[in-house]
């Protein structure tokens, strides 16, 4: 009986460079300006009006990049389960899933994560995955639904050059039994 498989999801580094541009701003924008230029005191820059407003909003962008993003990915049988610490988990019947394939560039998406998979259903919806071990993810997908049509490149790369060793055993040991068979003739 096959198990749960779990992948963590990859670093969003875009996103942890804006928290941090964004805690950066917000400590700038609170110490070096109200408090240095405008010349205000320090318990009334931090009880201001503003101060507040970026602080929650900076709590509010941080819960939702990390509640409502994903943190794992779980391949059961014929399933994926996309793991989410806050909302609800979803999951994929790989069943009634068709293309698997690497990101395709589109025009409106101007930053590509050139680690991301999708995975399209019978109804051409998109889903992305961004696991941080992208071949054993390719592998456990595939394992799942067998006629899913994949066309990564990394995957494609691996099975090929496995593909040309196994065949060319297959030819050596027909060749060597055909051989034999004509020994065992003679």
């Amino acid at each position: 009986m096959q198990q749960d498989q779990v992948f963590k999801v990859s670093k969003n580094y875009m996103v942890t460079i804006f928290l941090v541009v964004y805690i950066l701003y917000a400590d700038i924008y609170t110490y070096i300006i109200r408090v240095i230029i405008d010349g205000r005191d320090l318990v009334a820059s931090l009880t201001s009006t503003a101060f507040i407003t970026v602080t929650i909003a900076g709590i509010a962008l941080f819960i939702y990049f990390e509640g409502f993003r994903p943190y794992a990915y779980t391949v059961n049988k014929k399933t994926i389960t996309i793991n989410y610490r806050i909302r609800k988990d979803k999951e994929i019947q790989l069943m009634e899933c068709e293309t698997l394939c690497d990101p395709v560039p589109r025009y409106f998406e101007y930053l590509q994560r050139a680690k991301a998979f999708e995975l399209y259903d019978a109804k051409k919806k998109k889903y992305l995955f961004y696991p941080k071990d992208r071949l054993k993810f390719l592998e456990a997908v595939v394992r799942g639904n067998k006629r899913l049509h994949c066309t990564c490149k990394e995957y494609a790369d691996v099975h090929r050059a496995t593909g040309r060793a196994l065949r060319k055993e297959r030819r050596k040991a027909e060749k060597e039994a055909a051989k034999e068979l004509l020994e065992n003739d003679d």
